[in-house]
């Protein structure tokens, strides 16, 4: 969104990723199939402002990242926030 020389955006990003148990073309010779899965959800938000020059932006950042991870018995939970400022530079 954008409004005078201001700007707002979000994104959103999803991953998933589990083992590929059962799965090895050398099945028959894995000694310990672990069963694993690793999930993370990433929010940002930034905030634009544009500068007196020309195609030049400020940008500030909030990110919050949140993980989930399984391994065989052991599990992992994770959150972690991030505040940043950037330059952008548009062509």
């Amino acid at each position: 969104m954008e409004y005078g020389p201001f700007g707002l955006e979000g994104h959103i990003r999803y991953h998933y990723f589990n083992s590929i148990e059962g799965l090895d073309r050398y099945q028959s010779i894995v000694v310990n199939d672990i069963p694993l899965e690793d999930e993370r959800l990433w929010l940002q938000l930034t905030f634009l402002y544009d500068l007196p020059i020309e195609n030049l932006k400020l940008g500030l950042n909030a990110d919050k990242i949140y993980r989930w991870s399984d391994i065989d018995d052991h599990s992992y939970d994770m959150n972690e926030s991030r505040f940043f400022a950037r330059l952008v530079f548009e062509f």
